[in-house]
Parts: structure tokens; sequence; C-alpha cells
């Protein structure tokens, strides 16, 4: 059900109630985490001048 509402402040909220579908092979995860994952991508590898230079 939507209900559209208007206030004093002619501030107007719309509430809705949505599904979004996400596809079993997808997951969501919070950015927080996602630097982290990416941070830890890195640790341990080492890199040569020729790595550095591609």
């Amino acid at each position: 059900m939507n209900t559209l509402q208007q206030h004093n402040s002619q501030l107007q909220q719309l509430t809705v109630n949505l599904e979004i579908p996400i596809p079993s092979d997808l997951v969501i995860i919070s950015k927080v985490e996602l630097h982290g994952l990416k941070k830890q991508e890195l640790k341990g590898v080492y890199w040569t001048m020729q790595d550095l230079e591609k």
C-alpha cells in the first residue's frame, strides 16, 4: 500500500513496500566489508619492478 502525506512545511513523504529480487549467485555486502576485502586482497603480495612497470 502506498501512502502520500503532506505536512505543514510542504514536505511530502511517500511510503512504499518494495521487493527487489537478488539473483542466487549474488550477495549484498556493506561498503565497509567491501573495503576490508579489497584491502586484504593485496596483503602478502610481492611486487617486482617489472610488475609495477606494467
